[in-house]
């Protein structure tokens, strides 16, 4: 009679594939994973993607249509938007073109415009999807501020020109106005130097200006964020 511990040894070694079957669903499912150009996929989540694939992941240059009708074209990397793209965004039916830039790990990252819905427009620098580092943003109450930014908000040296023809120019931190800085009042043709803390003016001293001693203003037009998103007066100060 067979042994109870030669009968297991036998099925357990009839349950093994052998290795030529083994190799052969190594071999499907290598064929099954995507690399190169491909058709358009319809993905499980409702997105459509058209482009190019490496190991089964959006890799090098496509197009991919979200399910909520966004839409994106450019380059990936890992399945994520990864170098030079451009994203439109779907309003009512319709594309608008919201951003055109670097991309890194599927976050707006390098430079780039980025338009916003009542016609402003940001062009500078980018990082993990936030303004950061130089660039000139464009606000709805139609004044313009270039310089420099830290996660999404005006932080460094930098200059504000208001819509009414004011300058200031000087240092900010996340957002307001702080340290050592210069306002000028254009019509007046007066400036106040002085030091700034939380957007209000501390201490300085008022004088005359010449017209060549205002920095030259940036072009102007479009909207931002919000109105209250601009560049504000001296502050907290009488003129």
């Amino acid at each position: 009679a067979m042994s109870s511990q030669n009968q297991f040894s036998n099925s357990d070694a009839r349950s093994k594939p052998d290795k030529g079957t083994q190799q052969l669903w190594k071999t499907w499912d290598n064929l099954a994973k995507k690399s190169g150009e491909h058709a358009t996929v319809f993905e499980n989540n409702g997105d459509r993607y058209r482009g190019q694939y490496v190991a089964n992941m959006r890799s090098g240059q496509g197009t991919l249509n979200y399910k909520n009708g966004d839409k994106y074209e450019g380059e990936f990397l890992n399945n994520k938007p990864d170098g030079y793209g451009t994203y439109w965004v779907n309003e009512n039916g319709k594309l608008r073109l919201q951003y055109r830039g670097g991309f890194g790990e599927g976050k707006r990252s390098g430079k780039g415009v980025f338009a916003y819905p009542d016609g402003g427009k940001y062009d500078g620098e980018w990082y993990a999807g936030k303004r950061h580092g130089q660039g000139r943003m464009i606000y709805a109450d139609k004044s313009v501020y270039e310089g420099a930014w830290l996660n999404g908000k005006r932080h460094g040296s930098g200059t504000c020109f208001m819509a009414n023809g004011d300058v200031h120019q000087g240092h900010y931190l996340e957002d307001l106005k702080d340290g050592p800085g210069t306002f000028f009042y254009v019509k007046s043709q007066k400036r106040y130097d002085g030091v700034w803390a939380k957007d209000g003016a501390r201490c300085g001293v008022y004088g005359a200006i010449a017209p060549e001693d205002v920095p030259a203003a940036a072009p102007r037009g479009g909207g931002g964020e919000t109105a209250a998103a601009g560049c504000f007066g001296v502050g907290k100060v009488g003129r």
